[in-house]
């Protein structure tokens, strides 16, 4: 399809992003984006959201603000008795911002919007039918997505609203979402939401495995044992092999002062720099 060229209201956000498809309600304060609201309400009710690079800055320029963005429809629009508006918007068209410039007490963006770049219809829904099932052994490990959700995304057949709806539920950084809406390509978009999907059932393994560990050492009295070894572990869960940390963790125990620190070397998923950081960390955790 063609691009098309736009000049609309602007309005950054901090750590939001704002997904085609996506109903969002967002609380805006700033006096540049209460006006850029008003001029919208007044007009077509479209206007630009965009994430700002870093959430701090009070009046983020060109520069500060990433580049892709979704122009959205105006919903709703109500003041606040603190002057704060709540606004309900709703996101219409991924777009890339080409300029900035301030008019009468707002900003606009210059912007050209970005059509997917589509899959077979035979690949779309075997994409379809994968990330749901792996979305629902997200949800049955976290029991973290609202009902409601589950049942939006269940009844979902469109890949590009699927990926959007999952991506804007996950409890990732905004740079990571921000990411997913940079891409066009469907089949690209799938494989990196399926990755974070995947990233963050890797984050909860380490979690439950940190929480055996913990539980151990609480059995075994063993006040020493600090958040130090811990955190290696935990940062450093794609590098250890944490089935046989735990099982080496576990002679520890039964040894109480770590006198089978040998042990570890059976350990043979561990580099020999793995190994001697372990080491470390434990004589220094356990005395």
């Amino acid at each position: 399809m063609k691009e098309i060229k736009s000049d609309l209201p602007l309005i950054p956000l901090r750590d939001v992003v704002v997904f085609p498809g996506i109903v969002t309600t967002l609380f805006v304060g700033r006096p540049k984006s209460i006006e850029a609201l008003n001029i919208a309400m007044s007009s077509n009710k479209k206007l630009v959201l965009v994430s700002q690079i870093d959430p701090a800055l009070e009046n983020p320029e060109f520069d500060d603000l990433y580049k892709s963005a979704s122009i959205s429809n105006l919903l709703q629009l109500i003041k606040l008795p603190d002057g704060t508006m709540k606004v309900l918007v709703e996101g219409y068209k991924r777009c890339s911002i080409k300029s900035i410039h301030e008019k009468e007490g707002y900003d606009i963006a210059r912007v050209i919007t970005i059509d997917d770049i589509p899959l077979k219809e035979a690949d779309s829904s075997n994409l379809v039918r994968f990330i749901k099932a792996k979305f629902e052994d997200y949800i049955g490990i976290t029991k973290r997505i609202p009902p409601e959700i589950v049942s939006t995304v269940d009844s979902l057949d469109d890949l590009s609203k699927l990926i959007d709806t999952i991506t804007g539920h996950l409890p990732i950084e905004t740079s990571k979402k921000q990411e997913i809406l940079e891409i066009p390509d469907l089949k690209d978009r799938s494989e990196k939401v399926l990755m974070f999907i995947e990233s963050q059932l890797d984050v909860i393994d380490v979690e439950k495995k940190v929480a055996v560990l913990t539980s151990i050492a609480k059995a075994a009295s063993l006040s020493k044992l600090s958040t130090q070894f811990i955190g290696t572990v935990t940062k450093n869960r794609r590098s250890y092999d944490l089935l046989n940390i735990l099982s080496f963790f576990q002679v520890l125990v039964a040894n109480k002062k770590g006198t089978q620190l040998a042990k570890l070397t059976s350990a043979k998923s561990l580099t020999t720099a793995q190994l001697k950081e372990i080491k470390s960390n434990l004589k220094k955790t356990l005395g």
